[in-house]
């Protein structure tokens, strides 16, 4: 990835953001419904505090996983721009018999098809994944030790 790591890395921690936020509303909702499920009485300003609050997480949720999307995007094109650079000079470099035995439909497939499967994995696994999966995990453990 070189010089476009830190979008990535961005990307990943955007992403664990957007993650948190939208894990969350799951707690507030069982502060409101825990002390129903009691029998206990909580009033409207309590609720409406809670509810303001999933509000907001959805919020941050949406702006950071979109800017988390985007981090990858930047960093994903720019590496497949620069394996293009690379094959292109490689492939000046042939003979041109070579280039001809391989035929035009060969390199067509490298240079787009094949090329741009990897941006699945550079867009979307690495950066979710990863990081993502292992927020997840771990802030579920974290509300189940709570109860």
């Amino acid at each position: 990835m070189g010089e476009y790591k830190k979008y990535t890395a961005f990307a990943a921690i955007m992403m664990c953001i957007g993650i948190v936020a939208n894990i969350l509303p799951y707690f507030f909702l069982y502060q409101i419904i825990s002390p129903l499920t009691r029998g206990e009485s909580i009033s409207f300003s309590y609720i409406m505090l809670r509810v303001l609050y999933v509000a907001i997480c959805e919020v941050i949720y949406s702006f950071s996983y979109v800017q988390g999307l985007s981090f990858s995007h930047i960093s994903a094109y720019n590496t497949l721009k620069n394996i293009r650079i690379s094959l292109q000079g490689k492939l000046e470099k042939q003979p041109l018999g070579n280039i001809q035995e391989l035929g035009t439909g060969r390199i067509k497939k490298v240079f787009t098809d094949d090329i741009d499967q990897i941006e699945l994995l550079l867009a979307h696994a690495i950066p979710e994944i990863n990081f993502v999966d292992f927020v997840n995990f771990n802030f579920f453990g974290i509300i189940l030790g709570s109860f």
